[in-house]
């Protein structure tokens, strides 16, 4: 959840001065306009205000003097905290008369939609990999049958689209993905729902390079950073840290983050299409480590969030990174 959204007195999990999880009722949300700071790691990134102080290998220090390629903890998501979000009810989308189940299926296809282009009465998958467009296809033919969606599915064997006429998925998908945010709807949902939403994207958009070290990575673009965090977490929920992120300088002068996955990783989330990549198992992997590496600072203007509780020496886990005192968050 975002701070913003947060109610008073609602329980958020934090870390304590001694370096342990603890619950805490949250007192006050107050926002403000003020400079922001965008600090992205091998394996995270964050949002703070420049006074907000994080914990680095060399001690607690103001975000404001932490420097690119210092050392600062990622934090460690207790393992019931997982249980806490399988036992949470699914979401329903309602279409006029319509009431859409938000399950397992219909997340992934949802998620499977990130780079394709938006219809008012159909869902198109475009440029998917030949090898794996015959069981995106089948996915889409068993939601049409199990949710009562109904419409037709256009695949044309060994092609790069797959056409889904049905106006009320198309509605689903655009509410979903709208302004190209993370709905809601989905970051409320039961663990399973934001695991198979984020499987849908990463089969879309998982890339391979057999000259790096793990060969898997997928690419988001700078300023997709709630997207970005969104993924990560749920990765990190299911004890998936990426080992390696690098900032990559686009020819155009856009600029993209690139995270890698190891290739066990991608079989524990259960990717499906790993076996159309072609990965050799006895790849060597990277190992992640409790301290990530400042990859990329960013400054900025925007709207801060900052929350208080009643503990003392107590501060909110933000993101993947533990933070001490005073917490602000877009």
């Amino acid at each position: 959840m975002k701070i913003s959204e947060l109610c008073p007195n609602e329980s958020i999990l934090g870390i304590s001065r001694e370096g342990k999880t603890s619950w805490s009722p949250m007192d006050i949300v107050k926002t403000k306009q003020g400079r922001m700071t965008r600090l992205t790691t091998d394996s995270s990134e964050t949002l703070l205000a420049p006074n907000c102080e994080i914990f680095t290998v060399e001690g607690i220090k103001q975000v404001s003097a932490v420097s690119l390629g210092e050392l600062v903890e990622t934090a460690n998501i207790p393992t019931e905290i997982l249980e806490m979000l399988d036992k949470k009810v699914f979401q329903s989308i309602q279409v006029d008369d319509y009431e859409i189940k938000l399950d397992e299926k219909t997340a992934y296809v949802i998620g499977a939609q990130i780079r394709s282009r938006r219809f008012p009465f159909k869902v198109v998958f475009d440029q998917i990999d030949p090898e794996k467009a015959p069981l995106l296809a089948r996915l889409c033919s068993d939601i049409r049958k199990t949710s009562g969606i109904g419409g037709k599915i256009f695949y044309v064997k060994g092609g790069r689209r797959i056409r889904f006429d049905s106006w009320i998925l198309a509605e689903v998908c655009g509410e979903m993905w709208k302004t190209n945010k993370v709905s809601a709807k989905i970051r409320e949902s039961p663990a399973g729902v934001m695991h198979a939403f984020v499987v849908g994207m990463l089969d879309m958009i998982l890339q391979k390079n057999s000259a790096e070290t793990p060969p898997t990575f997928f690419s988001t673009a700078s300023h997709d950073s709630e997207l970005r965090r969104f993924i990560l977490n749920v990765l990190r929920i299911y004890g998936v840290i990426p080992p390696r992120m690098s900032c990559v300088t686009q020819q155009d002068g856009s600029t993209s983050f690139r995270s890698s996955i190891n290739t066990s990783d991608l079989e524990k989330l259960g990717l499906r299409f790993i076996r159309a990549m072609k990965i050799p198992p006895a790849l060597q992997e990277t190992k992640a480590i409790s301290y990530s590496a400042v990859k990329n600072i960013l400054h900025y203007r925007g709207t801060l969030c900052s929350l208080s509780t009643s503990e003392s020496h107590w501060s909110p886990i933000v993101d993947l990174t533990p933070l001490h005192r005073h917490t602000f968050q877009l």
